[in-house]
């Protein structure tokens, strides 16, 4: 699989793969940073990119996949386990900035994570970014919330940029 076809896998499929040892979390974080560095000024969805995090993260969950089998089992925790994931910028994640795409919430730090977040944290996933929302508590207005980009919506964003921004 070449770099395109791994960033548009399935869950299934990257599981599949990691279970292989195909490919490894930190080589998949690896790629996925450098496609968010790559497409985010043009895309801008984006607000927060924790990629120390996801690198840490993914460390772990390779040295857990990876770890020689044991009476008691291998390190693998399940279908989620070095997936990296992207969480809305209105969750709750300890330590991280989580503005809501708000000018009054711009240096907000949570002092605790949603129980989403400790959920999936539960299930071995691992965070790598913060989504902005596509609208100020849904009802917001550009002009007052100039601290955050408005990004760019559609999943073709080839057919609003042209091909030549790729």
């Amino acid at each position: 699989m070449n770099d395109t076809d791994v960033a548009f896998a399935s869950i299934e499929e990257i599981g599949k793969l990691f279970r292989k040892r195909k490919l490894s979390p930190v080589e998949l974080t690896k790629l996925m940073l450098a496609r968010i560095e790559h497409l985010n000024p043009k895309l801008n969805a984006y607000i927060t990119v924790t990629a120390e995090l996801a690198l840490a993260q993914a460390k772990k969950a390779e040295s857990e996949l990876f770890a020689p089998r044991s009476r008691k089992g291998n390190g693998d925790r399940g279908p989620l386990q070095g997936i990296p994931i992207s969480l809305k910028d209105n969750i709750y994640t300890k330590g991280i900035r989580t503005t809501a795409g708000s000018k009054i919430l711009k240096d907000f730090i949570p002092q605790h994570d949603a129980q989403a977040v400790v959920l999936l944290q539960w299930r071995f996933c691992r965070r790598r970014c913060r989504r902005p929302l596509l609208r100020q508590y849904r009802h917001g207005h550009r002009r007052l919330h100039p601290h955050s980009r408005i990004p760019l919506r559609g999943y073709r964003f080839e057919a609003k940029l042209g091909p030549h921004l790729l």
